[in-house]
């Protein structure tokens, strides 16, 4: 196996597609080497524009094709590229000989939408360390999401002045440029970094922005990332995560919006630039809707328990449709106040696609694997531990909950009958 260092093309020609190179080697990939299933092969080649997964940024893609067409050897996809111990590792689901000759070509929309991304991320991340002090210390760029994690808080406030900066600094048209400093040219430069460098630091300088350690490719001017929309942020572990989208992603997630709200104006007949009070009212309305059901289905539920006897010790209540605890939970408080036994309810039933084992009668086997659905369920005592009671629906139906002596709740799966026959034996 060689032990020449493969030329990294990338570093210096972002921009080109297409390169010839020679294999150095070939190994079988190890069981955990590659995060592509069936790319079986590790190829190392002597030169390469194939740009490989490391500072939070996805691998490029592409194919190495065998330039002997003689050979009759079909073109290798390559869909993840690995760099360990200073060695890239191309992989592959076909071999490829060592010694032979290859074209490789990269997939350009890829590789230029993770420029777009990642010269965006430096362009906010050097502008929330110059204006607020920030420091970033988190990076991921796959093919969906980008996301960059600081070690202080932003207000809204503050996002939308980095926001609005970030996209001035975007059509400023800034230059972005590659620096390779010698370790006494370093000692001068003030450079955001993660660790600390000493030798081999690649920087890229964006003029007036940002001046970054980074090994990944970049656009020539900020102008290529066209816009930059920071769509979320939240507060994480004491910082802040910023969500970004650039260029294509941004048109495209822009395109989304711009569909979807056409469609919710329709539905509306409401001009899309006036949505938002018809889509609170909505909201009013349900909240009203679902107050006044919660209303009834009580007043039904109070008429049904008032006609259970005075003298029962133990009550259940079968209620699929009811999805309210609190309600719920009043009315077992209420329930349970004059009885010593368990008042036990079962409500707001869900559909279960996992098949379990029932038990039909107490003390008997399980029957059968069928379909059963899953319920929310509260029982409550005023004399009855009902913590003895949780125990014992645990020991014979699948049941996640737990609680206090006087009121236990979770959700319990089996069919409503399997249910009550169980109660009514057991208690």
């Amino acid at each position: 196996m060689s032990n020449e260092a493969t030329v990294k093309l990338y570093d210096q020609e972002p921009y080109e597609t297409t390169f010839t190179a020679k294999v150095l080697s070939r190994r079988p990939a190890g069981e955990h080497e590659s995060a592509r299933a069936g790319h079986s092969f590790a190829i190392e080649l002597d030169r390469t524009l194939f740009f490989p997964e490391g500072g939070g940024q996805t691998s490029d893609t592409g194919v190495l094709t065998p330039k002997d067409s003689r050979a009759g050897k079909p073109s290798a996809d390559i869909l993840d590229v690995q760099e360990t111990d200073g060695r890239i590792f191309h992989y592959a689901a076909i071999p490829l000989e060592p010694g032979a000759e290859v074209t490789g070509k990269i997939n350009w929309a890829h590789r230029f939408d993770n420029m777009q991304q990642h010269t965006g991320e430096h362009i906010v991340s050097g502008l929330a360390h110059k204006l607020f002090g920030l420091k970033n210390v988190g990076f991921h760029l796959s093919d969906q999401t980008v996301t960059m994690d600081y070690d202080k808080e932003l207000s809204a406030e503050q996002i939308e002045t980095l926001e609005a900066e970030a996209n001035r600094a975007i059509w400023e048209n800034r230059a972005v440029t590659v620096l390779f400093p010698t370790p006494e040219e370093l000692t001068g430069l003030d450079y955001r970094s993660k660790i600390d460098l000493t030798e081999g630091v690649r920087l890229v300088r964006i003029d007036g922005v940002d001046l970054c350690a980074c090994c990944a490719p970049h656009v020539r001017t900020t102008a290529e990332v066209g816009l930059l929309k920071i769509v979320d942020y939240r507060r994480y572990k004491g910082g802040m995560r910023l969500w970004i989208v650039c260029g294509n992603r941004a048109l495209a997630n822009y395109r989304m919006l711009h569909d979807q709200s056409a469609a919710i104006s329709e539905a509306l007949s409401a001009p899309r630039d006036e949505l938002l009070e018809p889509i609170l009212k909505i909201g009013r309305d349900l909240d009203a809707a679902k107050a006044a059901l919660i209303d009834a289905q009580s007043e039904l539920l109070r008429a049904e328990i008032a006609g259970i006897p005075a003298d029962q010790e133990h009550v259940l209540i079968v209620e699929p449709d009811i999805s309210n605890d609190k309600m719920i939970r009043s009315l077992l408080n209420e329930l349970s106040e004059a009885r010593s036994g368990y008042c036990f309810a079962l409500f707001n039933v869900t559909d279960n696609d996992l098949s379990v084992s029932e038990t039909t009668e107490a003390g008997k086997a399980p029957a059968p694997e069928t379909p059963a659905p899953t319920w929310r369920y509260i029982c409550a005592s005023a004399g009855s531990d009902c913590r003895a009671f949780n125990e014992q629906l645990k020991s014979s139906f699948p049941v996640r909950g737990g609680g206090q002596p006087t009121m236990v709740q979770g959700s319990v799966t089996g069919s409503k009958e399997s249910l009550s026959e169980w109660f009514k034996a057991a208690f």
